[in-house]
Formats: C-alpha cells, sequence, structure tokens
C-alpha cells in the first residue's frame, strides 16, 4: 500500500539519513539547554524540524527527548527510537560521520538507530501521503540517552502519554517478544604498591572493547608499556568479539606483580578470562526458549591507587539476577577484590499470542514471504520502558550486523525495506 510513497522518496531519504548521521550525538557533558551534551540536542533539534517540514506536530521535551506525531483519535500507538549513539571509534575504511559508498550508507548510527528512526519519519510520511484511515494517533518518539541510561524515556514517562502498544526498531527482525534483562557491576581492587601506574579499555560498557593497555612501574625505577589488540562487538553477542581486557589481563599476568594486583589479575584469569557465559562468577544460567546468561568486561580503568572493571551482564527472564550476584561477589571477595551492583532492569516479556506479537509477526511474513517464529535477544532497547512494546527490525536475519562496530552501515536496499515495513505496522497497529 505504502511502497510508490517510499519508493519515490527514496533519495530523499537517504540525504536525510546522511544529515542525521553527520551530527556526532555521543553523550557529552552537560550544559545548559543541554543535558546530555550538544550532540544529543542538535540531532534532537534537526529531527524535530525535519518532521515539521513532513507536515507533522512535534513537541521537544527539555532537549531529553521529543516526538512527532500524526493523525486523531483517544488512543495512540508509537514507535520508539534513538538518536544518540556509543562513541565512533577508530579503525574505520568509510566516514563514522556519514559516508554514502555504492548501495551501502555507512556511519555511526546508520543501523543503531538513526537511519531506522528516519526511516520511521519517511514510513509515518507515506501513511500521510496516502490519506489512509486511522483509529489511533501514531506517535514517533526520538530519544538522545538510550546508549547511557535513558534518562530521556524517564523524562518522557514523567508527563506524557503512554502508547497502547507500539514497536522500537532497534534490534532484529522477526519480532521479538523477550529481551534479556540488564545488569551492570563493576569489580575492584584498592592498591598500596603503586605498581600500576594506568590501565584503560573501553568506551562503552557495552561494547566488547578492542583495544586495552596499561603501563607497569618496575622494581628498577623503569616501566613497561602493555598493549592488546581485540575485536569489537556488541555486548549482548560478546562471543562475536575479541576482548581486548581479557588479552590485557593474560599480558599482565606474565610479569613479576605485587600481590594486591596479582589478586587482581588472578580473579580475572580464573573467574572471568576469555569466556563469556558468566560460569567462572558463578551467574551462568540458561532458561530454554529465553536463554542463557552472557557477561562482558567493557570498561577498565585503572591508576596507582585503584584498578576497575565494569562488566555487562544480560540474563534471561526467570532467572533471579541479584540472587544469583551474590556469588560473583563472594568470589570477588575471595580474592580480596569488591564488587558492586550499579544497575539492573528486569527481562521483558510479551506474550507471544499477544495481539501485538502476532500482528508483527503476520506483517513480517507478509511483507518478506518468509516464516520465522518470534525471538529472544539479549539487547536492551526502549521496549523495557513503556508498557506493550518490542523490539521489531531493523536487522533481518541474513544481514551483517554491525552495530557498534567500525563500519557500521545499511544497505539502501534494507533500508527502504525496513521503511515499508514500518508503514504497514504503524498502519495496522493503529487500525487494529
Amino acid at each position: 500500500m505504502f511502497e510508490q510513497a517510499i519508493e519515490k522518496n527514496k533519495d530523499n531519504l537517504v540525504e536525510d539519513v546522511l544529515k542525521c548521521v553527520g551530527i556526532n550525538s555521543v553523550r557529552g557533558e552537560a550544559e545548559e539547554g543541554s543535558p546530555f551534551g550538544s550532540g544529543p540536542k542538535k540531532a534532537l533539534e534537526h529531527t524535530l524540524k525535519l518532521a515539521e517540514s513532513m507536515g507533522f506536530r512535534t513537541r521537544n521535551l527539555d532537549n531529553m527527548i521529543g516526538y512527532a506525531e500524526y493523525g486523531e483519535g483517544e488512543e495512540m500507538i508509537a514507535v520508539l527510537g534513538h538518536l544518540d549513539v556509543v562513541p565512533l571509534g577508530d579503525g574505520w575504511d568509510h566516514d563514522p560521520l556519514g559516508e554514502l559508498c555504492g548501495d551501502r550508507i555507512y556511519g555511526r548510527g546508520t543501523l543503531d538507530d538513526k537511519g531506522p528512526m528516519i526511516g520511521a519519519l519517511y514510513a509515518l510520511k507515506a501513511i500521510k501521503e496516502e490519506g489512509v484511515s486511522l483509529k489511533r494517533r501514531i506517535r514517533l518518539i526520538f530519544g538522545t540517552d538510550e546508549e547511557s541510561g535513558d534518562e530521556d524515556v524517564d523524562r518522557y514517562n514523567e508527563t506524557e502519554e503512554s502508547p497502547v502498544m507500539g514497536f522500537t526498531p532497534d534490534a532484529d527482525y522477526p519480532v521479538i517478544f523477550s529481551e534479556k534483562g540488564l545488569a551492570r557491576f563493576r569489580i575492584e581492587k584498592n592498591l598500596d604498591s603503586k605498581t600500576l601506574i594506568s590501565a584503560s579499555a573501553g568506551e562503552a560498557v557495552n561494547q566488547v572493547p578492542d583495544l586495552a593497555k596499561a603501563e607497569l612501574r618496575l622494581e628498577d625505577g623503569t616501566s613497561r608499556k602493555l598493549e592488546a589488540q581485540g575485536k569489537a562487538a556488541h555486548a549482548s553477542t560478546p562471543w562475536q568479539g575479541e576482548n581486548a581486557i581479557a588479552k590485557l589481563m593474560e599480558k599482565m599476568a606474565e610479569c613479576q606483580l605485587p600481590g594486591d594486583l596479582k589478586s587482581f589479575t588472578d580473579f580475572f584469569s580464573a573467574c572471568v578470562g576469555d569466556k563469556t557465559d558468566g560460569k567462572g562468577l558463578g551467574i551462568a544460567h540458561d532458561e530454554g526458549k529465553f536463554g542463557a546468561v552472557t557477561v562482558n568486561a567493557g570498561l577498565l580503568e585503572g591508576n596507582e591507587n585503584r584498578i576497575v572493571i565494569w562488566f555487562d551482564c544480560r540474563y534471561p527472564y526467570g532467572m533471579d539476577f541479584e540472587e544469583a550476584f551474590k556469588s560473583a561477589a563472594q568470589k570477588a571477595a575471595d580474592f580480596g577484590l569488591h564488587a558492586e551492583l550499579e544497575r539492573n532492569t528486569p527481562p521483558l516479556y510479551v506474550p507471544e499470542d499477544s495481539v501485538l506479537v502476532e500482528t508483527l509477526q503476520r506483517i513480517y511474513q507478509e511483507q518478506t514471504g518468509t516464516k520465522a517464529d518470534p525471538i529472544v535477544i539479549g539487547g536492551g532497547t526502549y521496549a523495557k520502558a513503556m508498557k506493550n512494546i518490542v523490539a521489531f527490525g531493523p536487522v533481518f536475519p541474513d544481514q551483517e550486523n554491525v552495530i557498534h562496530q567500525k563500519n557500521e552501515y545499511i544497505s539502501v536496499p534494507n533500508l527502504l525495506n525496513n521503511t515499508k515495513i514500518m508503514a504497514q505496522a504503524m498502519y495496522q497497529l493503529a487500525n487494529a
């Protein structure tokens, strides 16, 4: 129904994705009027201005989150997405702030999540141009803090209307009926030996770090620098990467370390290593169709007084993580280390026979001609932030998933297919 309108606007869609990706919207220091830094604010203002040019009603909530809306009706369905991104990182072969090469749009955010959300705007534009009737309003919600803490959605929920249902195009196809819980914790050791001069790795805890460095002070007064290379990946699929922290800990363990620093590397070797299942920490768990635990060492910081690693853990519906974490804390204590749980967001579960899941599953099958069952993912999305929301797209089952990696891209055909699927999803949910 909306295919021709979307194809007609193909060039404009690609151009507008590139413009949005061209804004570096990594969260920065708060400034007056810019709670998450100037980049996220610019991306939000830019996108809302684009929505206004398409004739949609818009609202900006304190430069934290905003929305564009179309249609009438007492109820509203929503598409939630985000305009902030993880750090650009190094080693790109294309411009991380946007480059069209062949049929691929490269840049940070092309897949996660600027490309899909600009696509959602063009999907809504197609619905408007077709003039179809809607029982419910359609609202596109643009967040700017999804990668850092979801303070933006907290702001939305303080004052704004909740949708009756909706989806976030920030994960995979087909429809996702369950997301694992997200826990973040740190394990640290205070140091007295002054042997460690510095240690660092990672740019975001939800990434597998691809570079780790340390500098040690030797007994003869000289220093030794260590470096380890890995491969970046999303923390929800840590087995797809190679963790540079794990490699650095191995190199440090080969050095003559004093007892306090040695206890830290001994702990890492015994309880973490290059494994991602949490078994060494005592938190391994498998809930069948809801999946198993994954653990990622995402950030490392160290100086002569302290060394600390922050971990990202994804765990399945049905698991009591706080109870399981007691085991990890005890294992850390056995090595003289301290463990602290900093964040715990429970898993999401929407029944597979719900109207929402069944409708989106049917749309996916109709649009792709492929039969596929609803799935579970380890990624954490905005679906957890509101009731009756699930993740739906944008990564197809046979598509290379380069979210949070260098050379992130979305192909123009996949961008168009996503936009067409979202248009159908918005239309049918608004009339369900």
